[in-house]
């Protein structure tokens, strides 16, 4: 490998630059950090599969992941074995990025020149298709669904992340009946994995995503984290995971979204991205059984996600299967009663198997020459109740005890349970009043010094971040690692944050009538608490969580005192427009489920506003917010969240114009907020109702205009309110009246370019208005007219392009006036000059695009 890399570096011409990994990367500290560097800073992921690359216990699975999720699975792979039995590359590789080194090794061994011309050969192959058309559509397409199902540039870490870096141990069996079921042409369509909490159910099934071809779609339900207990955030991700993997369902799903009017909106979400591609628009032909996982479904937040897959699971391709997981809650149980189901508890000789092979794996080493070791490894399974979260903590116990010189095989005090094992834990810091040998701490320390921090992980909506709970607890680093260490088992670290290592530990702490209970309610008073002094002191150092979660800890802790501070915090005005810029620019990023919890937060925050309050500025800002979740909602296809909250917002505007006549803000605030509604009419493709928006907007600025004309806002919007206008009547045909107005645009946007010559942004506007006018003369055919438009266009685009070399904006912008006035005149020169340009700027995306049409 890392000969092909050098070549391909010297026959790019250094064009190509190679991050490879060479090196050997234990499972340790930095391995993850180290790998997911290099695969952030590379524009394209190539990854050599083999059998030995591809065993589970493989760090190349990992890298593979990273790259899945880093790279939007824009993710080239290259075979060194051809796929067998025995070797069956990762399932969540698409289906045609293959490409094929499998005959290497014989090239190999005809010598020297043949093997130097193979590899010159390769790396020509990579880097043809590193530049090829396929791959700039593909990763084209799946930006856009990213785009459109508002997912971030980078996945967010779950808990299957932090579970596939656990060695799962045993459970053949397990992929055994999974692998029977698949196999089974006319089988259930659904199978339910269900059992105890601990029981592994969500390790499983972690793997098996990885193990498992058959396996297209994964998603682990998480009550911990709002963003993984919705069902919109479920579907969405399970219909991108399907859209990396199956090409026709990818066109399907890209031919809606490029539909303006196609609203992903409430229950249409089911039905719009799973049932009717998944029962009418793939392809059936004999593909084998696809798998999609919804993990951990007690977690969800309602029971709609289970009601759709006991619903409609029949009536999609025989080849689609869903593998369900969940706790054994009688609603769910009798709701899948009529399929297939493996119950965990049942399986009580292959889970003592299992375990058994768990505890030889972990300890058998630790645990050679000592007397008693098969009797302690069968107290081990007793005790363990079947439980494979008892297994992992009880382990962790005896490997540090081990360590520490304080394990004897003999008398080693087995606790009966989970709960005793928490319990037990727990003593091992903590009881050292009790006499338990080697406790460095009292229960008294624990109330003191451990209380409060557990109950805000234990409350904490999402993974509590470590920089975060040291700046709450005013913490220097030692004090956070003394904080740790005796949890070390309950406790775990995902992406930087701490959360409970299950959730049937929190369950135990809020149940418990030991010294060890920790209230919920305690949680969110003390996170309540150290939010508001952080805040209250040291403003500037509140991070991204506690920007979100302050006023809402406040909101719910039952203090009295906590709802002075919240009403403190909501009236400052200052924190609230940080709240805004925080949310927008999560937004920007595309971050918008994020994004989302902002603008919710906001909405909470001015839910009882009125009208009277600071001359309607609280109240303005309720529609301020509602204002960013339509625009969210608009974005991601969901009009008719969209149009609830843009109305809203509407309505409010309404009142604050009516109530403060005297205020042009308001009125324009009210302007804006009709163009909004008449946005989404026009989307839906009621042009009637967007045409009726669209002209009260614009009698409003005309009159703003009028009375105000020192303030260029409002001729401004008022010249776009007119396009807008013309925009309506153009998709009615009627293109008398189309370009009427925007030749009225184009004079107003005239007047203020030749008024504010230093101002780029009412030139390129003016220039934006020519393209309009001219696009209304070729439709009409006046050819001549139209190139007069094109014309001037262009000289203003070539004009900010040499006044502002720094802004790629203008280059491209260049290229597609060039590219309208060849269209017209076909005359050579316009095209030349494009493509010189293009060649300069293959980076920038409507270079690119255009390159093509030339």
């Amino acid at each position: 490998m890392k000969r092909l890399a050098d070549e391909i570096v010297k026959r790019s011409s250094g064009e190509i630059t190679v991050w490879i990994d060479t090196y050997k990367i234990p499972r340790g500290s930095h391995w993850r950090e180290r790998i997911t560097d290099g695969i952030l800073k590379s524009h394209s992921v190539f990854a050599f599969l083999s059998a030995y690359s591809n065993r589970e216990k493989s760090v190349c699975l990992d890298e593979l992941s990273i790259a899945l999720v880093s790279k939007h699975g824009m993710i080239r792979t290259i075979l060194l074995e051809k796929p067998d039995d025995t070797f069956k590359p990762s399932s969540r590789v698409s289906e045609y990025q293959w490409g094929d080194m499998s005959d290497y090794p014989k090239v190999k061994k005809q010598g020297e020149e043949t093997f130097s011309a193979y590899i010159e050969q390769e790396a020509d192959s990579i880097i043809a298709l590193v530049n090829s058309e396929e791959i700039r559509q593909y990763d084209a397409q799946i930006r856009a669904l990213r785009r459109s199902f508002h997912m971030p540039d980078m996945d967010t870490w779950t808990k299957f992340d932090a579970l596939i870096n656990k060695e799962r141990i045993g459970r053949e069996w397990l992929f055994d009946r999974i692998r029977n079921w698949e196999e089974k042409p006319d089988g259930s369509r659904v199978l339910l994995l269900c059992g105890k909490p601990g029981a592994g159910k969500s390790m499983f099934s972690a793997h098996l995503q990885l193990r498992d071809p058959a396996v297209v779609a994964a998603f682990p339900c998480d009550c911990r984290h709002s963003e993984y207990s919705t069902t919109q955030a479920i579907i969405l991700q399970i219909a991108y995971r399907l859209a990396l993997r199956l090409p026709d369902y990818r066109r399907w799903v890209m031919e809606r979204l490029n539909d303006p009017s196609y609203d992903l909106d409430g229950d249409r979400l089911y039905e719009d991205l799973i049932l009717q591609p998944l029962s009418k628009a793939t392809i059936d032909g004999d593909r084998a059984s696809m798998v999609i996982i919804v993990d951990a479904l007690d977690e969800m937040e309602n029971d709609s996600l289970a009601d759709f897959i006991s619903r409609s699971a029949d009536s999609m391709r025989r080849y689609v299967r869903f593998l369900v997981t969940s706790r054994k809650i009688p609603a769910i149980v009798e709701r899948f009663s009529r399929f297939d189901q493996i119950d965990l508890d049942a399986e009580e000789e292959a889970n003592k198997a299992d375990l058994a092979a768990y505890y030889e794996s972990m300890l058998n080493d630790k645990l050679a020459g000592m007397s008693g070791k098969g009797d302690f490894i069968n107290r081990l399974i007793q005790s363990s109740g079947g439980v494979f979260t008892y297994a992992e903590c009880v382990t962790n116990n005896i490997l540090e005890d081990i360590k520490n010189g304080s394990f004897t095989i003999q008398d080693y005090p087995l606790p009966a349970g989970i709960e005793d094992l928490f319990r037990d834990t727990l003593d091992r810091s903590f009881a050292r009043e009790k006499g338990r040998p080697g406790a460095p701490y009292t229960e008294a320390d624990y109330a003191a010094k451990w209380r409060t921090p557990l109950s805000m992980i234990l409350a904490s909506p999402e993974p509590l971040p470590l920089s975060t709970l040291r700046s709450l607890m005013n913490w220097k680093d030692s004090e956070l690692k003394s904080f740790r260490h005796p949890l070390f088992s309950l406790l775990t670290e995902t992406d930087n944050a701490l959360t409970l290592f299950h959730r049937s530990f929190g369950e135990w702490l809020e149940r418990t009538d030991t010294a060890y209970a920790v209230s919920r309610d305690d949680g969110i008073s003390a996170l309540a608490e150290a939010c508001f002094d952080v805040y209250n002191g040291f403003q500037d150092e509140m991070d991204e969580y506690m920007l979100l979660y302050t006023t809402r800890f406040l909101r719910e802790s039952r203090d009295r005192n906590h709802r002075k501070q919240y009403r403190v915090i909501s009236w400052d005005g200052a924190y609230t427009n940080r709240l805004f810029e925080k949310a927008d620019g999560l937004m920007k990023s595309n971050a918008f489920a994020r994004a989302m919890e902002f603008y919710e937060e906001l909405l909470a925050i001015f839910g009882d506003a009125q009208l009277e309050e600071e001359e309607g500025r609280t109240i303005n800002n309720r529609g301020r917010a509602l204002s960013r979740m339509g625009g969210l909602h608009q974005a991601t296809n969901q009009f008719a969240e969209a149009l609830r909250c843009f109305k809203e917002d509407l309505e409010i505007s309404r009142k604050l114009k009516e109530k403060y006549p005297e205020n042009p803000g308001y009125l324009r605030g009210y302007s804006i907020a009709l163009e909004k509604v008449a946005g989404i009419y026009g989307a839906r493709k009621n042009l009637g109702q967007a045409l009726a928006y669209y002209e009260e907007s614009l009698a409003i600025l005309r009159e703003l205009k009028e009375k105000y004309p020192e303030n260029l806002d409002y001729p401004w919007g008022y010249s776009i309110a007119l396009a807008k206008v013309a925009g309506i009547y153009e998709a009615r045909k009627n293109l008398g009246q189309t370009l009427a107005y925007y030749e009225e645009s184009l004079a107003i946007r005239r007047k203020l370019k030749e008024k504010y010559p230093e101002n780029p942004d009412y030139l390129r506007g003016y220039s934006v208005a020519l393209v309009k006018v001219a696009g209304i003369y070729e439709a009409r055919n006046d050819l001549g007219q139209a190139l007069a438009y094109y014309e001037e266009e262009l000289a203003i685009k070539k004009e900010l392009k040499e006044k502002y070399p720094e802004n790629p904006q203008y280059i491209d912008d260049t290229v597609v006036a060039l590219f309208f006035c060849w269209k017209i005149s076909r005359d050579e020169r316009y095209r030349q000059e494009a493509l010189e340009i293009t060649r300069q700027h293959p980076e920038l995306p409507l270079c690119g695009a255009f390159s093509r049409l030339f």
